[in-house]
């Protein structure tokens, strides 16, 4: 015996005691994977492989868009397709198809049997008498989406975006009766309003359109005036807005416009309407403090100690 060698056993073999390759470890190892593969042959029998899964099919964008702008405005099909038109977004919306998203929400947002140069300049849809609460959420849902994929959209696509995410999904927001969205959806319109621009670029068509949006949103906005958690951020949003009320086209702008509203006439203007919403506010602020009501006696005066029971309050 001289020592270990690797892959030898020292034993009495055929040819006497010495050293013989060793089989011992070949043998194990054989009898391992014969074990395994008896092991996976008999899994394979109990549980077969599930059939291979298909691969996804790939939408075309342009052709499911078509599809579902034709349904958008539709109040039966407004949600379902609000949702699917999200889902689309959140798959296939990048710069190379952002036109076509663009196109599909134009569909929604404008009419132009509604485009009206005093009134409704840009011709935008109130989205929010289509459908219900569903159909609410949903528009919501696919404006705030979109917005949050801003950067993929052209500038002036942006702009137009950014209109039609007040007049379609802030004004939707404002007719909850949750106090967070209602609070994220005003600071949107009171930053909206901070933004509206002076000089030249205030008489283009969009920032006509967009001031539109805000008063969309104002009106909105007053329907939960009567909440106590809403009147904090309504009369801030108000306040703002008054503070910009020179921003907001009168009712005969121009050299040409020289004959004025009547007064027996409703002022259909934006800023006719900013001064309506304004003094419907004022006059139930006025209401409020007037209906309330008010004890005629000190409560805090004892009626047998005889001292200040008649003093007012």
């Amino acid at each position: 015996f001289a020592g270990v060698r690797a892959g030898y056993a020292f034993k009495m073999g055929a040819l006497g005691p010495g050293y013989y390759l060793d089989n011992r470890g070949a043998a194990a190892e054989a009898m391992r994977k014969a074990r395994e593969e008896a092991a996976a042959a008999r899994m394979a029998t109990l549980y077969p492989p599930a059939p291979p899964v298909p691969a996804a099919k790939q939408v075309d964008p342009s052709v499911a868009l078509g599809k579902i702008q034709k349904c958008l405005a539709n109040p039966k099909k407004a949600s379902k397709s609000a949702s699917l038109m999200l889902k689309l977004a959140e798959a296939q919306l990048n710069a190379d198809t952002a036109p076509l998203f663009i196109t599909a929400l134009g569909a929604l947002m404008l009419d132009p049997a509604l485009v009206d140069a005093t009134a409704n300049p840009g011709g935008l849809r109130d989205v929010t008498t289509i459908g219900d609460r569903g159909t609410r959420t949903a528009y919501a849902a696919l404006f705030a989406a979109m917005v949050a994929r801003s950067e993929v959209f052209a500038e002036a696509d942006r702009e137009k975006l950014e209109t039609w995410s007040l007049q379609g999904g802030a004004t939707c927001e404002l007719l909850t009766d949750d106090t967070y969205q209602y609070a994220k959806a005003m600071r949107r319109v009171r930053e909206a309003i901070e933004a509206l621009p002076a000089g030249e670029a205030n008489r283009t068509a969009e920032a006509a359109a967009r001031r539109h949006a805000i008063l969309s949103c104002l009106d909105a906005a007053w329907v939960k005036h009567a909440m106590p958690w809403a009147k904090v951020e309504i009369e801030r949003c108000f306040l703002k807005a008054a503070e910009k009320r020179l921003l907001f086209t009168p009712a005969a702008e121009g050299a040409a416009a020289a004959v004025a509203v009547a007064e027996e006439e409703e002022d259909r203007s934006q800023r006719g309407r900013l001064d309506a919403l304004t003094d419907k506010m004022r006059k139930g602020e006025r209401k409020a403090i007037v209906n309330r009501t008010i004890r005629k006696k000190n409560a805090n005066a004892h009626p047998l100690r005889n001292v200040g029971y008649s003093r007012l309050r």
